[in-house]
């Protein structure tokens, strides 16, 4: 297999399969006719957001912290503050998911169905901004739509490989990176160096390389060094016509996805 086989054949096996995206669809639904009925007009609008939108999000049995994010939208003319919210979705997901795992970490709700992580995120919108929590008691203004236009329009414009690469970078990070850099960071990174230029690259290997130097930022970091190395190698190895001594090069840094054992928290 080619170094490019390895790491598409990787990034295609690190998305939500058919029956994960099908479990997510019917969560997704369940859990909105629920927020209907419990809050009435105290909820003004509810939609998911973040990696699950995008493409990105990475399968729970490669990433056992993978969630998908879910915005509630309150009518906040009162202008409480997040707590409140936080505090409301937390007895919705008590009374309506008894047998669930359910906690609260700012400034989401976390809940667990079908080994799928849902994240409730308590919000509020005032003439066209929506506000979330600051993790401090406060609110903050965000665009939770802005960051789905950037990364398409950026993988739109280099061949549909800015989205599987971002996947592979998530899996490196966790595997190999020890998280030290985080999701969101990776995908913004990748997208704003990336949207507005074009790349004459044409395989998976440059646009990972790419990648990794673009998060290097100048620094010394001995992980991204470290996979820069294996990737060149392996390129190296698969000149000569070693393939498997390629592919166990790349595997190094990239590793085949094996399924997490199930971490269980409940506040």
């Amino acid at each position: 297999m080619s170094v490019n086989s390895y790491l598409s054949n990787l990034s295609a096996n690190l998305t939500l399969s058919t029956d994960e995206n099908a479990l997510v669809a019917t969560s997704i639904a369940k859990i909105g006719t629920g927020i209907s009925t419990y809050f009435g007009a105290d909820v003004t609008e509810k939609f998911i957001f973040g990696s699950y939108d995008r493409g990105t999000i990475l399968t729970r049995k490669a990433d056992d912290q993978s969630g998908v994010d879910y915005m509630v939208v309150f009518d906040n003319s009162k202008n409480d503050k997040p707590v409140k919210y936080m505090e409301q979705l937390k007895a919705f997901a008590e009374i309506h998911y008894v047998q669930s795992e359910i906690y609260q970490t700012s400034p989401t709700v976390i809940l667990n169905l079908n080994n799928i992580k849902f994240e409730l995120v308590p919000a509020y919108c005032s003439h066209g901004v929506y506000f979330i929590s600051d993790g401090a008691g406060g609110w903050v203004n965000t665009d939770p739509k802005a960051s789905l236009a950037e990364i398409s329009e950026c993988d739109k414009k280099n061949n549909d490989m800015i989205k599987p690469v971002v996947r592979l970078i998530k899996h490196w990070n966790n595997e190999k990176n020890n998280r030290e850099i985080f999701s969101y960071n990776i995908e913004n990174k990748i997208t704003t160096y990336m949207k507005f230029s074009y790349f004459s690259y044409s395989s998976y290997s440059e646009y990972v390389r790419h990648a990794l130097t673009l998060l290097k930022s100048n620094r010394s970091n001995p992980e991204i060094n470290y996979a820069i190395g294996c990737i060149d190698k392996a390129l190296a190895f698969e000149k000569y016509g070693l393939s498997n001594a390629a592919e166990d090069e790349i595997a190094k840094a990239f590793p085949i996805v094996i399924a997490k054992k199930q971490k269980r928290k409940r506040a």
